[in-house]
Protein backbone atom coordinates (compact mmCIF):
# COMPACT_ATOMS: atom_id res chain seq x y z
CA UNK A 1 0.00 0.00 0.00
CA UNK A 2 2.89 2.36 0.82
CA UNK A 3 4.43 1.73 -2.62
CA UNK A 4 1.09 2.46 -4.27
CA UNK A 5 0.76 5.78 -2.44
CA UNK A 6 4.30 6.79 -3.40
CA UNK A 7 3.62 5.93 -7.04
CA UNK A 8 0.40 7.94 -6.97
CA UNK A 9 2.18 10.95 -5.43
CA UNK A 10 4.93 10.76 -8.06
CA UNK A 11 2.34 10.59 -10.84
CA UNK A 12 0.54 13.65 -9.46
CA UNK A 13 3.83 15.58 -9.38
CA UNK A 14 4.54 14.72 -13.02
CA UNK A 15 1.02 15.78 -14.07
CA UNK A 16 1.28 19.05 -12.14
CA UNK A 17 4.69 19.73 -13.70
CA UNK A 18 3.24 19.21 -17.19
CA UNK A 19 0.35 21.58 -16.43
CA UNK A 20 2.74 24.16 -15.00
CA UNK A 21 4.95 23.99 -18.11
CA UNK A 22 2.02 25.36 -20.12
CA UNK A 23 2.35 28.58 -18.11
CA UNK A 24 5.87 29.41 -19.32
CA UNK A 25 5.71 32.84 -20.95
CA UNK A 26 2.41 33.68 -19.24
CA UNK A 27 1.81 36.18 -16.45
CA UNK A 28 0.45 34.97 -13.11
CA UNK A 29 -0.93 36.79 -10.09
CA UNK A 30 0.78 35.52 -6.93
CA UNK A 31 1.27 36.73 -3.33
CA UNK A 32 3.62 39.71 -3.17
CA UNK A 33 3.58 43.50 -2.92
CA UNK A 34 6.02 44.64 -5.62
CA UNK A 35 4.98 46.76 -8.59
CA UNK A 36 6.72 48.77 -11.30
CA UNK A 37 5.14 51.48 -13.46
CA UNK A 38 5.79 49.68 -16.74
CA UNK A 39 3.90 47.49 -19.17
CA UNK A 40 2.53 44.30 -17.55
CA UNK A 41 4.20 45.20 -14.26
CA UNK A 42 1.59 47.78 -13.33
CA UNK A 43 -1.00 45.12 -12.58
CA UNK A 44 -1.65 44.27 -8.97
CA UNK A 45 -4.35 42.56 -7.03
CA UNK A 46 -5.59 41.59 -3.66
CA UNK A 47 -7.71 38.86 -2.16
CA UNK A 48 -10.52 39.59 0.27
CA UNK A 49 -12.03 36.88 2.50
CA UNK A 50 -15.31 38.83 2.60
CA UNK A 51 -16.76 41.95 0.91
CA UNK A 52 -15.50 45.39 1.92
CA UNK A 53 -17.43 48.65 1.62
CA UNK A 54 -14.25 50.77 1.44
CA UNK A 55 -10.95 49.76 -0.11
CA UNK A 56 -7.90 51.95 -0.64
CA UNK A 57 -4.55 51.01 -2.17
CA UNK A 58 -1.41 52.95 -1.30
CA UNK A 59 1.53 52.88 -3.72
CA UNK A 60 4.82 53.25 -1.83
CA UNK A 61 8.28 54.17 -3.11
CA UNK A 62 11.42 52.29 -2.08
CA UNK A 63 11.70 54.50 1.04
CA UNK A 64 8.15 53.64 2.16
CA UNK A 65 6.63 57.04 1.34
CA UNK A 66 3.15 57.09 -0.20
CA UNK A 67 3.40 58.06 -3.87
CA UNK A 68 -0.30 57.71 -4.61
CA UNK A 69 -3.49 56.52 -2.92
CA UNK A 70 -6.23 54.88 -4.97
CA UNK A 71 -9.78 54.88 -3.59
CA UNK A 72 -11.49 51.78 -4.98
CA UNK A 73 -14.80 52.06 -3.12
CA UNK A 74 -16.60 48.80 -2.37
CA UNK A 75 -15.16 45.47 -3.51
CA UNK A 76 -16.43 41.90 -3.46
CA UNK A 77 -14.75 38.97 -1.75
CA UNK A 78 -12.23 37.00 -3.76
CA UNK A 79 -9.48 38.19 -6.09
CA UNK A 80 -9.69 41.82 -7.22
CA UNK A 81 -7.37 43.08 -9.97
CA UNK A 82 -6.39 46.65 -10.85
CA UNK A 83 -3.67 48.51 -12.72
CA UNK A 84 -1.66 51.53 -11.67
CA UNK A 85 -1.26 54.14 -14.40
CA UNK A 86 2.22 55.01 -13.11
CA UNK A 87 1.23 58.48 -11.97
CA UNK A 88 1.91 60.08 -8.60
CA UNK A 89 -0.78 61.77 -6.51
CA UNK A 90 0.07 65.08 -8.23
CA UNK A 91 -0.50 63.57 -11.69
CA UNK A 92 3.18 63.36 -12.70
CA UNK A 93 4.79 60.19 -14.00
CA UNK A 94 6.49 58.25 -11.24
CA UNK A 95 10.19 57.65 -11.92
CA UNK A 96 11.15 54.14 -13.00
CA UNK A 97 11.99 52.02 -10.00
CA UNK A 98 10.71 49.45 -7.56
CA UNK A 99 7.49 50.23 -5.72
CA UNK A 100 5.29 48.32 -3.32
CA UNK A 101 1.66 48.61 -2.34
CA UNK A 102 -0.61 48.05 0.61
CA UNK A 103 -4.34 47.42 0.74
CA UNK A 104 -6.62 48.82 3.42
CA UNK A 105 -10.12 47.34 3.45
CA UNK A 106 -13.02 48.14 5.78
CA UNK A 107 -16.50 46.70 6.22
CA UNK A 108 -18.76 48.69 8.52
CA UNK A 109 -15.71 50.50 9.90
CA UNK A 110 -14.01 47.22 10.83
CA UNK A 111 -10.80 46.08 9.10
CA UNK A 112 -11.02 43.28 6.57
CA UNK A 113 -7.84 41.27 6.13
CA UNK A 114 -6.43 41.09 2.63
CA UNK A 115 -3.72 39.29 0.71
CA UNK A 116 -1.67 41.47 -1.66
CA UNK A 117 -0.93 39.96 -5.06
CA UNK A 118 1.49 41.01 -7.78
CA UNK A 119 2.05 40.00 -11.36
CA UNK A 120 4.97 37.81 -12.35
CA UNK A 121 6.10 36.40 -15.69
CA UNK A 122 6.74 32.64 -15.64
CA UNK A 123 10.22 31.94 -17.06
CA UNK A 124 10.51 28.27 -16.14
CA UNK A 125 9.15 25.51 -13.95
CA UNK A 126 11.02 23.25 -11.53
CA UNK A 127 10.25 20.66 -8.91
CA UNK A 128 11.84 20.28 -5.51
CA UNK A 129 10.95 18.87 -2.08
CA UNK A 130 8.26 21.58 -1.76
CA UNK A 131 6.57 20.51 -5.00
CA UNK A 132 6.22 22.27 -8.35
CA UNK A 133 7.74 25.76 -8.37
CA UNK A 134 7.14 28.57 -10.86
CA UNK A 135 10.36 30.49 -11.54
CA UNK A 136 9.37 34.07 -12.29
CA UNK A 137 11.27 36.97 -13.83
CA UNK A 138 13.43 38.73 -11.24
CA UNK A 139 14.65 35.49 -9.61
CA UNK A 140 11.39 34.96 -7.73
CA UNK A 141 10.14 31.45 -7.14
CA UNK A 142 6.60 30.63 -6.01
CA UNK A 143 4.67 27.45 -5.49
CA UNK A 144 2.32 26.32 -8.25
CA UNK A 145 -0.40 26.33 -5.57
CA UNK A 146 0.19 30.07 -4.93
CA UNK A 147 -1.17 31.11 -8.34
CA UNK A 148 -4.37 33.14 -7.90
CA UNK A 149 -4.97 34.15 -11.52
CA UNK A 150 -3.40 33.54 -14.94
CA UNK A 151 -3.19 36.18 -17.67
Amino acid sequence: MNDTLQALAASMGVNQMAQAANLIGRAVLVPGDSIRPAQFEDVMGFGLPRPADKVTVDILDAGGSVVRSLDLGAREEGVNVLAWDGLTGSGEAAPDGQYSFTVNALQGGQPVGSTVLHLGLVNSVSQNSQGVQMNLAGNESVSYADIRQIF
